[in-house]
């Protein structure tokens, strides 16, 4: 920016408010920087200034000191701007004397009638701190801050601020996301929205959103997304250093994958350390919330073992060091603190608090996440022999968490990971039972038998599955037979289990004697249904396509090369094409195999073999929506051709013979 010596000092404080309205804060901030110190006029420093906190390098004896010439030069105007700096940066850094702030001036500015872009740009930031900072109150957190998140909104637009406008939105979603695990799906939405928004203004902030996106992706289970975005982010970095909240979110995900693909050894806890500090390094506001996640998934992956719970309390204790930067970051510690009481002392004062925790949060209205930690409660239980304790809670959290159509990938994972209701130690399987319901029709392989099952028999598999592999027997009525009477509901039912006994055991061998509480057949084998109170599921041992798909498909390159091969089409998408109970997870697997195939197809190592698989999927699944629905939206077919053109371009120039 060398042509910023020659500029005047009215152009030089004009270039760099343009930067700053084009959503480029970090050229707004080196204009200034280049310019001799002697040149600098108050409103460039404080241009410059701005410049840094919007991209998370403020610093705050700095903007003291500026607030103090602002008020000695009687400039109104810059007294705003630089408050609105203040209160920006005391919210990065999770200090609740942010919302003071900007309560204070708003309450002399909020309803002013202001025409001037300064003005307008500086109220703009103090509505979106308050809109952030609202959503931690505990009344009407969501129409509050979203009303004052349009107020931001209409300064930044009215001032010309459209990047401003887009990174409020992304702001105020995902931070009300992050915190309280609702609303998944408009986050995720919104921060798509605006991250193409400020791609199309070329802003310095797309790496932030990308970051937003990445953990959004991360926490919904698209670890194609994650990996896409990551590479991204990678390549962003490498021209020009990321804004840090955009290195800390992404450096978490990239440690969370870690954890979950490679497990605790030595060095992926290295590399979490290291993660650790650069977040303790940035005095981040998300440093509590990220130590009790990680600790969160090491349990929750299984890894309880003494040297395993003592580093998740080692996080723990860490954690509880540090301020929680929200109530809710203070509500996931109780729940990790109590849940690792449960697995170390195994007592009934850890399963009452781990109750009290889910309890608080269903008093907030906050469903889904108080079914998140049931289901994690209930696991805890179920490792300690809690099984009554176990079970309650997950049939809890079956209540809260949302149908199966709208659950995300780690709430169809945590109820697999439960298991099903069963006692005891697991008996030897001599033929372990595996259901494909990637196909055609719906199969079932015991040992060297393979056939199809009937259509009713399918629709109750599938209905297990989507389910999380277990689900209440009213459940099942009301979803399989909505028409009937409840007698009539639960004769139906029992005929159907013992029909899909029969199918789940080796030639129907001891099918007919088996106890349906959930144990063992008379022939000592395991029975592959079962059965604890109100609660049906199949046992452990049944191997199922889908749920191995989508384990595969949140692996590392060699798993999810795997997964692509294992996908054959839709869910029974010939037996049960047109039955309604079957699409919302055929949907959410299609999804996903054409994230899959689009990412196989933008390697240049993708295999011939690979690209084929892809090509004749993606026919077999356009010629099936031309006869009937789509699998997977309206817009399906057209992703699917463009599929079909890729891979088939692959294969035309392929260097393999």
């Amino acid at each position: 920016m060398g042509e910023g010596r020659s500029l005047s000092d009215g152009e030089a404080e004009r270039l760099a408010f343009s930067l700053l309205r084009r959503g480029d804060p970090v050229g707004a901030a080196a204009l200034v920087d280049d310019l001799p110190a002697d040149r600098r006029t108050l409103r460039l420093a404080v241009t410059g200034a701005e410049g840094r906190v919007c991209f998370g390098h403020g610093d705050l004896d700095e903007l003291e000191r500026l607030h103090e010439s602002a008020v000695a030069a009687g400039d109104d105007t810059l007294v705003l701007r630089v408050r609105a700096a203040l209160a920006d940066l005391h919210a990065l850094r999770g200090n609740p004397v942010c919302g003071e702030i900007a309560a204070q001036a708003l309450a002399v500015h909020g309803d002013e009638l202001i025409i001037d872009a300064e003005r307008l740009w500086a109220r703009g930031r103090l509505w979106r701190t308050l809109a952030l900072c609202t959503l931690f109150v505990p009344h009407d957190r969501p129409a509050t801050s979203l009303g004052m998140l349009e107020r931001a909104k209409s300064d930044f637009s009215v001032a010309g601020f459209d990047a401003e406008s887009a990174r409020s939105a992304a702001d105020v979603h995902f931070v009300w996301f992050l915190a309280f695990a609702e609303d998944i799906e408009r986050a995720r939405d919104t921060v798509t929205e605006c991250l193409a928004r400020l791609r199309r203004l070329d802003s310095s902030y797309v790496g932030l959103l990308l970051a937003y996106r990445a953990y959004v992706d991360f926490f919904t289970g698209d670890l194609p997304a994650v990996h896409a975005g990551g590479a991204e982010l990678d390549r962003l970095d490498a021209a020009a250093p990321l804004h840090p909240l955009a290195r800390v979110i992404a450096g978490y995900v990239r440690v969370a994958c870690q954890l979950m693909g490679v497990g605790p050894t030595p060095r992926v806890l290295r590399a979490i350390d290291d993660h650790l500090d650069l977040v303790r390094s940035e005095a981040m506001l998300v440093t509590t919330g990220q130590l009790v996640g990680l600790a969160s998934i090491l349990i929750d992956l299984g890894y309880v073992c003494p040297e395993h719970l003592a580093v998740a309390r080692r996080w723990a204790s860490q954690a509880m060091v540090g301020e929680a930067s929200t109530p809710q970051t203070g509500h996931d510690l109780a729940g990790l603190l109590a849940r690792l009481d449960l697995l170390e002392r195994a007592d009934d004062a850890a399963v009452a608090a781990v109750d009290a925790n889910v309890a608080a949060l269903r008093s907030l209205g906050l469903r889904r996440d108080a079914g998140h930690r049931a289901l994690r409660g209930a696991l805890a239980a179920r490792r300690v022999g809690r099984r009554a304790d176990a079970d309650r809670l997950h049939r809890e959290a079956l209540a809260d968490l949302p149908p199966p159509e709208r659950r995300i990938f780690w709430e169809t994972a945590l109820l697999h990971r439960l298991g099903a209701p069963g006692r005891g130690l697991r008996r030897a399987v001599r033929s372990r039972p595996k259901v494909r319901l990637l196909g055609p029709e719906v199969e079932v392989e015991v040992g060297d038998r393979t056939g199809t099952v009937s259509p009713t028999t399918a629709r109750l598999l599938v209905v297990l599955v989507a389910e999380g592999g277990t689900a209440p027997a009213e459940r099942l009525i009301d979803v399989l037979w909505p028409e009937v009477d409840s007698a009539t509901g639960k004769a139906r039912l029992r005929v159907a289990l013992h029909r899909l006994r029969r199918a789940l055991t080796a030639a129907g061998a001891g099918a007919d004697e088996a106890d349906g509480a959930g144990g063992e057949a008379a022939d000592g084998t395991e029975d592959p249904i079962r059965r604890r109170g109100d609660l049906v599921g199949l046992a452990p041992s049944v191997e199922v396509d889908t749920v191995e798909f989508e384990r595969l498909a949140c692996g590392d390159a060699a798993d999810r090369a795997v997964a692509l091969a294992l996908y054959r089409s839709g869910v029974a998408e010939v037996q049960l094409a047109y039955d309604d109970l079957a699409a919302p997870l055929r949907r959410r697997l299609a999804t996903l195999w054409r994230r899959l195939a689009r990412q196989a197809l933008g390697d240049a190592r993708v295999p011939q073999a690979t690209a084929a698989r892809i090509a004749a999927v993606a026919s077999a699944g356009n010629a099936l929506d031309s006869h009937g629905p789509s699998a997977a939206g309206d817009d399906s077919g057209d992703e699917l051709d463009h599929l079909v053109r890729l891979a088939e371009a692959r294969l035309a120039y392929s260097e393999e013979p």
